[in-house]
């Protein structure tokens, strides 16, 4: 009865999301209101892209290849101004007790395998046997039996992509013409890239207050055409539905895969979300993050080898012989597989399960500390690594902004409206949550003061889609642009100041 009356309040809720959603479009639609969004996103453009680009009147900006090369102790030098540019306290996931003598040794193996490719398997076989014992590591710890296999792939994302890929191929080959995914309506927008890329619908489920879905409102999204079902944190009944209809389910364990896999051995009651799981057919983590290992290297695993093979990519007829591919990328990273490899060996099963202990004691720290805070209010259970929190006192966005100014890293929600803060090993440190209470505690007065401040991030922070991350910005904004010659350069490719 309870289940009922719970879905029920869920379906209320979501189809007044639907409702609202379409009278703000109605009223959007409104010629003088159009007008007004259009100059409000313009604004926030701009003030986003300015944002964003900064760093980059802080140092003369390269455009052109210096006539010269510079000297190693001058480049080093810039890289460390480069390096301190954004510098965020306690955002990386990194062991501070021991970050010394991991990144060294990193470094040294990294430098080893810096130019090899695990995918040429005849000209670097010690780059391949690294990434297949570290996909079998991987395996291990989410309890694959002998038929288990996957890839290493090169982030979260390209490992969410080559699920998607690889149940889409499926789908097909049974006479799917329009495949689905279900997820979530938390789970991370990779899928609906992968949706864009691949020809595929995703159908999201609205989740509870405590950010869990329910298996019926899973079972019932189920039709003729569903390939895939996505889960966070899959539990016994959602893996049973998966395994009844025949559907694959992923688990997306990118955040957390370096954590829940030792919970058990820190005494923490979790329940079964690995391969043990009936129905589970692929789990994709992240060795960077709470792996500690350097970015980018994550690893796709399958129950077994029915589920790989569509998603591998092969051509036979071409000129120059027989072309394949298990990932998206041709040539992968040996460096990156070579540091993931020696940090696995180097923390050790005790290493993850000392590392698990202090974040999520430090994580329920954290919750039971904002929790005590009047105008804060917790969302979502704070038991693995997250603690998200909205607040009555003002706009959750000004807060965010201005804990950003305090150096913290601090997520804004879109839906709700709140924020987020992953814990890491830095920040369970002594002293430390307690410092960013306060940094809490002061925005809030802030707030209180400042009852009418709005922020960029409150109704725009959609737009950072638009922001040219990489893109350097126009010669005419920034004159301050470090140059060695002129000599040979196109006159196309100089700004109309310098052509006079």
């Amino acid at each position: 009865m309870l289940t009922k009356l719970e879905l029920s309040s869920t379906g209320r809720a979501h189809t007044w999301n639907l409702g609202r959603c379409c009278v703000y479009s109605i009223i959007r639609s409104l010629p003088w209101v159009k007008r007004r969004v259009k100059a409000d996103l313009e604004r926030a453009r701009r003030e986003i892209e300015e944002e964003v680009h900064q760093s980059d009147l802080k140092r003369d900006f390269y455009k052109f290849l210096p006539e010269h090369p510079l000297g190693g102790e001058e480049l080093l030098s810039e890289a460390r101004q480069y390096a301190a540019m954004g510098e965020r306290r306690y955002m990386e996931h990194y062991d501070p007790r021991t970050r010394a003598q991991d990144m060294s040794l990193c470094a040294k193996i990294y430098d080893l395998f810096s130019h090899s490719d695990p995918h040429r398997s005849d000209a670097f076989p010690g780059a391949r046997k690294m990434e297949a014992e570290v996909l079998r590591m991987s395996l291990s710890m989410f309890h694959g039996g002998a038929e288990a296999c996957g890839v290493v792939a090169g982030g979260g994302t390209e490992a969410m992509l080559l699920a998607c890929l690889a149940y889409r191929n499926r789908g097909i080959a049974m006479g799917m013409y329009d495949p689905e995914i279900i997820a979530p309506s938390t789970a991370h927008p990779a899928l609906d890239k992968a949706a864009e890329l691949f020809g595929l619908t995703v159908r999201r489920i609205p989740v509870r207050e405590d950010d869990r879905v329910h298996a019926a409102a899973v079972k019932r999204a189920i039709g003729p055409h569903t390939c895939m079902i996505v889960a966070s944190a899959p539990n016994h009944i959602t893996g049973t539905v998966a395994q009844r209809f025949g559907i694959p389910l992923h688990v997306d364990c990118t955040l957390g895969g370096f954590l829940l896999p030792f919970m058990e051995y820190c005494d923490y009651s979790i329940p079964t979300f690995d391969f043990r799981l009936p129905g589970v057919t692929s789990i994709a983590i992240d060795l960077h993050r709470y792996g500690q290992a350097p970015r980018s290297c994550s690893v796709l695993m399958y129950r077994d080898s029915s589920m790989l093979r569509h998603q591998c990519f092969c051509v036979s007829d071409w000129a120059g012989g027989v072309y394949a591919t298990p990932t998206l990328a041709g040539g992968r990273d040996g460096g990156a597989v070579a540091a993931a490899w020696a940090t696995l060996l180097g923390k050790g099963r005790d290493g993850y399960i000392t590392a698990c202990h202090r974040v999520v004691e430090g994580t329920r720290r954290l919750a039971e500390l904002l929790s005590d805070i009047d105008g804060i209010t917790l969302r979502g259970a704070a038991d693995l690594c997250i603690v998200t929190f909205e607040t009555s006192v003002g706009d959750i966005y000004v807060l965010v902004d201005f804990m950003t100014t305090k150096g913290w890293h601090v997520d804004p929600l879109l839906s709700p409206e709140a924020a987020r803060v992953p814990v890491t090993l830095r920040m369970c440190e002594e002293g430390v949550l307690e410092a960013f209470v306060e940094d809490v505690l002061e925005g809030l007065r802030y707030l209180t003061e400042n009852p009418t401040k709005t922020t960029k991030t409150s109704a725009f922070y959609h737009m950072l889609q638009t922001a040219h991350y990489s893109i350097p910005p126009p010669l005419e904004t920034h004159r301050s642009i470090r140059t060695f010659s002129v000599d040979g350069r196109k006159m196309s490719m100089l700004s109309s100041g310098e052509n006079a």
